[in-house]
């Protein structure tokens, strides 16, 4: 066996000696694991409970990444995506405008979408920024889409409840 150079030896132990084709992969069975376990979560709890903590989780490993926390933020991230992974599609299957298939497939395209604009800006930032920023960033834009959709499903609510409201007052007049 050959021994190799210096620095790609460093490399090679620094990433504790798996290969890109192996961590990919190893992360892709770790998400199917995870999705696994995740089914019955969401059937037990909900998926609107379970949204929330899973953001929290993957911000703070964001923020953890970002600050040198690389390895116990890199496990929540990719807990929490797993998680995510299973939430947003039964979640978009329950939000009320729209077939369920418009809904689906709407949230589909902003995956995708997200798929391909992430690394075009995430090259522009990181070459621009650096990778902290990058991170950080990502972390205050999910906060951010978090209360903005947290206050659109409360005033949401109340505009249904006002109107279920408004309903059973016509319902009574007419008694």
């Amino acid at each position: 066996m050959a021994s190799r150079p210096g620095r790609q030896r460093r490399a090679h132990l620094r990433d504790g000696g798996l290969s890109d084709r192996r961590r990919r992969w190893s992360r892709r069975v770790s998400i199917v694991v995870l999705s696994l376990v995740a089914g019955p979560l969401i059937d037990r709890l909900g998926a609107r409970r379970l949204l929330a903590p899973c953001i929290v989780a993957v911000v703070a490993g964001l923020l953890g990444i970002a600050h040198g926390v690389v390895y116990p933020a890199a496990v929540a991230v990719v807990v929490a995506r797993a998680f995510l992974s299973n939430v947003g599609p039964v979640l978009a299957t329950h939000e009320r405008s729209g077939s369920t298939v418009e809904r689906l497939a709407a949230f589909a395209t902003w995956v995708d979408s997200g798929l391909a604009v992430g690394p075009l800006v995430g090259g522009f930032v990181v070459a621009r920024l650096g990778l902290s920023a990058l991170y950080d960033g990502l972390a205050l834009l999910i906060v951010v889409a978090l209360v903005v959709h947290r206050a659109r499903a409360r005033a949401l609510r109340r505009s249904v409840s006002s109107t279920a409201c408004a309903r059973a007052s016509r319902t009574c007049a007419r008694r």
